[in-house]
């Protein structure tokens, strides 16, 4: 049988999941028959023409479109989404041709897989146009939003709030100017993560430091936010039951509680469609949000009623303790981690912008709306607990009592959200690390047929079992190691505050700090700025491994101490 490639234009959005399909012989970047086929609100539209289809007739996935016979002489196209605006995204899979003859393929021979390119954002709020200002701001805010907001007021309190409320600000100035170092780097290309520009401008050494790192992000962010729930669910469940918060809660059932809590989850992790997730991203940071303006009301209210921590527990303006920055730096440089999606926005955002400094408002945006928040909570509860929000295990919420309906409402739905948030943050794990193994057993670039092609050839290996068994079932391999790795390490760190500065040194650090400096003193596009954007870009990536390898040693020299 010929072997054809079949290549899926699809659109982000998830109700216009699969648009195109294109199938050609041999590369997909080679003018060939194409067959091409838009599912948009019930018409099919061909490279030949425009044809009424009938939407109960099961067209939703756009499958049966393959059946249509090929046309001569049409090249795959390009462009972007009719029905939302947004661009193509594509990848490709070999497939057999059953039937040369009709010039018809397979449908059910199609990979499932999801793209390689880019992250889903989920569905975003519905009443944004995609690829508008707003929605842009949303989507990179929502990367960023998260619990680790209610562990800023802990790692301030360590350092003193003046000096705390400086190193959000800088770090939030600073990873601004890396994401434009990221945007000039891409120039026009079209790349969509931050991995397949390292691929572009740095090559497979760049491609394994990037995907490794993400990785390795993503893993010790889903133990952070796991530990961060199964507190709060553990607090309000003694509450609850006993109507009081001496139950105990050793490390033992915490390592209980969270393998059941995953166990719970992994029906969701073993599967590469999670269609049903798509909102999960967005409850996340809404119930952030509820809960951060919360915080904010209750703290100044205390603050009306009963005026600023004093004494003892009063907070300093600087605390001068080297260990106490190096650890709270990394967690602070955690909390801009919009860095990872900034390509996808560029690609999405309407108009396409015409350079990276019009690609950079809605980032800028993003970035001043975070710092905002991660300023103003930590300050207020600074000053209304002082030194109490370094008690326990440093989140902000237990200074709160049980009886405050709201805030123990909304607390349980942040233990609702962040537990399904752990597949989607999974999903990146394994993909990022799926990218690494196809670096370290094929010759070819990841994400390409001949790569897939390889792979395929070692699946079917029967002289390698042991190799062909966990390379058809890597997913659900990377996935249990990734878990039991989570549980681990939440059972053996009971500070929060260790967790983040975990993921911001050994994440972080190089996907904000290190590699966007450098793929724009290896590009084409610096040579288009001013000399002294290099040397910035220098100190940049310096202070990056000033974070990875020092901050990391402080926090590893803490929680072993």
């Amino acid at each position: 049988m010929e072997e054809k490639t079949v290549d899926l234009l699809f659109c982000s959005r998830a109700r216009h999941r699969i648009l195109c399909f294109v199938i050609s012989p041999g590369s997909r970047h080679k003018s060939s028959p194409t067959l091409a086929a838009c599912l948009r609100h019930g018409i099919h539209q061909g490279i030949g023409g425009v044809v009424p289809i009938n939407p109960s007739e099961g067209m939703s996935t756009g499958r049966e479109a393959l059946q249509q016979p090929l046309l001569a002489d049409a090249s795959p196209p390009h462009g972007a989404c009719g029905a939302c605006g947004r661009p193509f995204g594509c990848w490709s899979t070999m497939v057999d041709e059953p039937d040369a003859e009709h010039g018809s393929v397979n449908p059910d021979a199609i990979s499932r897989d999801e793209p390689e390119s880019g992250k889903s954002h989920g569905e975003g709020l519905p009443f944004l146009r995609a690829g508008s200002f707003t929605n842009s701001v949303w989507h990179l805010a929502a990367m960023s939003l998260g619990v680790g907001v209610f562990v800023q007021p802990r790692i301030m309190a360590s350092m003193g709030w003046a000096v705390g409320a400086a190193l959000i600000f800088l770090f939030g100035i600073i990873t601004n100017y890396s994401q434009w170092l990221l945007l000039v780097a891409r120039g026009d290309g079209r790349q969509a993560s931050c991995s397949e520009l390292s691929l572009h401008v740095l090559g497979r050494p760049g491609l394994v430091v990037a995907a490794s790192t993400m990785s390795l992000n993503c893993l010790t962010a889903n133990a952070a936010h796991m530990s961060t729930v199964v507190h709060l669910l553990a607090d309000i469940a003694a509450w609850y039951f006993t109507g009081g918060y001496d139950y105990p809660f050793p490390p033992a059932r915490r390592a209980v509680l969270l393998t059941l809590m995953l166990s719970f989850m992994m029906p969701f992790c073993f599967v590469k469609e999670q269609h049903s997730l798509r909102h999960i991203p967005t409850a996340s940071v809404s119930t952030c949000i509820i809960l951060c303006f919360s915080m904010v009301v209750i703290a100044t209210e205390r603050l009306l009623h009963h005026g600023p921590a004093s004494g003892d527990e009063k907070v300093p303006a600087a605390i001068w303790d080297a260990d106490a920055l190096l650890s709270g730096g990394a967690a602070i440089c955690f909390i801009y981690s919009s860095v990872a999606a900034v390509l996808s926005m560029a690609n999405d955002l309407r108009p396409t912008p015409r350079n990276a400094s019009e690609a950079l408002r809605p980032v800028t945006a993003s970035t001043a709306l975070c710092c905002t928040l991660y300023i103003l909570v930590p300050v207020l509860c600074v000053f209304a607990w002082g030194k109490k929000c370094m008690l326990g295990e440093g989140n902000v919420l237990f200074m709160v009592p049980a009886s405050n309906g709201w805030v123990t409402f909304w607390s349980f739905m942040l233990v609702v959200v962040i537990t399904l948030l752990y597949p989607v943050i999974n999903l990146l794990v394994v993909k990022e690390f799926e990218t690494v193994i196809a670096l370290l057993v094929t010759s070819e670039v990841p994400g390409t047929p001949a790569c897939r092609a390889q792979l395929n050839v070692m699946k079917a290996d029967k002289n390698a079992p042991l190799r062909s068994w966990m390379l058809c079932y890597r997913h659900q391999i990377i996935t249990i190691v990734a878990a039991a790795v989570v549980i681990l390490l939440d059972t053996l760190v009971n500070d929060l505050a260790s967790l983040f500065g975990l993921c911001g040194s050994l994440g972080m650090s190089t996907v904000s700090m290190i590699l966007p400096p450098l793929m724009f003193l290896y590009s084409p596009g610096s040579q288009d700025h001013a000399s002294w954007h290099k040397v910035t870009a220098a100190a940049v990536c310096l202070l990056g491994m000033a974070i990875l390898f020092g901050s990391t040693g402080s926090i590893l020299k803490g929680i072993l101490t």
